[in-house]
C-alpha cells in the first residue's frame, strides 16, 4: 500500500535551480510534485485539473500578482507560497483568500510545516 502525500504541489515560473533544490529538499519527505509548468497559461490549466494543496510560484516575477489572482479563481483550495528568488522571505497565501503572512526563518523547515499542514487542512 502506498502512503498518501503530506501535499501535492505545482511548482510553477521558477527558474531551474529552485525547483530542482524543491524537489531535491522535499520529495523524500513525501511530497508529490504534480506539475513544473514555466506559462502562465500552462501554470492555470495545471492548477485547474490537478487540484493542488499547494502552488508555489516565483515571487520576484512580472505578473505574479496577477498570476496569483488567476490562480485564487481556478484553485481556490490552494495554498499558494511566493517564493522570492533570493529565498529570504517567502510569502504564505491561505485558502481561500487569506492575508500574506511571511514564513519565518529557518525557512526550509517552515517550508516543511507549511507542506505537512496543507495536507490536514485537506483531510479535515
Amino acid at each position: 500500500m502506498s502512503q498518501r502525500p503530506i501535499a501535492r504541489v505545482l511548482l510553477a515560473n521558477l527558474d531551474t535551480v529552485m525547483r530542482s533544490g524543491i524537489v531535491q529538499e522535499f520529495c523524500d519527505d513525501g511530497v508529490e510534485v504534480i506539475g513544473q509548468e514555466q506559462s502562465e497559461e500552462g501554470i492555470v490549466f495545471t492548477a485547474s485539473i490537478a487540484t493542488p494543496d499547494v502552488i508555489v510560484i516565483d515571487g520576484d516575477s512580472r505578473g505574479a500578482p496577477e498570476l496569483r489572482e488567476r490562480l485564487r479563481r481556478v484553485a481556490p483550495d490552494a495554498k499558494l507560497i511566493l517564493l522570492p528568488r533570493d529565498e529570504m522571505s517567502p510569502t504564505i497565501l491561505d485558502p481561500p483568500a487569506g492575508r500574506p503572512r511571511l514564513i519565518p526563518p529557518p525557512i526550509l523547515e517552515a517550508l516543511r510545516n507549511e507542506l505537512r499542514a496543507s495536507r490536514q487542512r485537506i483531510e479535515e
